[in-house]
């Protein structure tokens, strides 16, 4: 690293080799490619992370999704299951509600059961009735009316409506919202006689 150099009197002198500065070599380089690598390392590891947390965020999403829709198929089973019950169930009489002569199409199902007097109604074959109106289920034994309640329209499958008191007449009739305390006789839409 040193070397010797004589002057002119014969006087051995020791020259310093100037070091290399590191500041000059590569060093400096090398530490920013390395400080650029570690900074674009670290944005593709945070942006992965962030892309993951995205990603498990939308699987819960449709995780609870397909939860909402298992339910919503459990309930429906369970009401299928119910109505299957009331079809095959040999205490019940299916009873069918007719429209006026020359109207097949609108008519109603009742379904009652003889021991519980428990009833059910099936109007999927009602049409909806005028805006401000809604159907209303009633009873009639030996001159007593009684409401068994309104009726939901629609495809909904079977509603369970009051217990009837006895065997008689049932009917519908067409009348405001919320329902009456008194049947609209002129507006009764389907009815039949329990046999």
């Amino acid at each position: 690293m040193n070397d010797e150099v004589n002057d002119e009197t014969g006087k051995k002198w020791r020259i310093k080799k100037p070091r290399r500065d590191p500041a000059n070599f590569p060093w400096r380089v090398a530490t920013f490619v390395l400080l650029f690598v570690s900074c674009g390392l670290i944005y593709y590891l945070n942006t992965i992370g962030q892309n993951r947390q995205d990603d498990i965020e939308a699987q819960w999403e449709t995780i609870s999704g397909l939860q909402r829709e298992v339910r919503d198929l459990e309930n429906a089973n369970a009401k299928f299951s119910d109505q299957l019950d009331v079809l095959t169930s040999p205490h019940f009489d299916r009873i069918m509600l007719s429209g006026k002569s020359g109207d097949t199409g609108t008519h109603a199902w009742i379904y009652r059961n003889r021991k519980t007097k428990e009833v059910f109604l099936d109007p999927t074959a009602l049409p909806p009735p005028e805006e401000g109106n809604q159907y209303q289920l009633w009873s009639e034994v030996e001159g007593n009316v009684e409401s068994l309640g309104t009726v939901l329209t629609g495809d909904i499958g079977f509603q369970q409506m009051e217990n009837a008191s006895g065997d008689g007449l049932f009917f519908i009739t067409i009348e405001p919202v919320g329902g009456s305390a008194e049947p609209t006789m002129d507006q009764t839409v389907v009815q039949n006689k329990n046999s």
